[in-house]
């Protein structure tokens, strides 16, 4: 679990990153091109939804993961 929780705490790092480099880049003049992003921010250029859903799924996978771990400690005992 231990390396599964450092490799979740680096992904969210890097996704505010990506987030934040993202928003610096536009600022400066340069073009979003991936169609994802594109469709999630729509024609008003709405980059709180983009943050909301990078938000949204890393909550996802963090309950995710925690319930795995719960999981896994509720089976192991049965196993012999």
């Amino acid at each position: 679990m231990f390396i599964k929780a450092m490799m979740f705490i680096a992904l969210s790092i890097y996704s505010m990153l990506d987030y934040y480099q993202t928003l610096s880049l536009i600022q400066f003049g340069h073009k979003e091109i991936n169609p994802v992003v594109l469709w999630l921010i729509g024609p008003s250029e709405n980059w709180t939804i983009l943050l909301a859903c990078k938000i949204g799924f890393l909550a996802l996978l963090g309950i995710t993961l925690v319930l795995q771990h719960i999981k896994k400690k509720e089976v192991a005992p049965c196993q012999k």
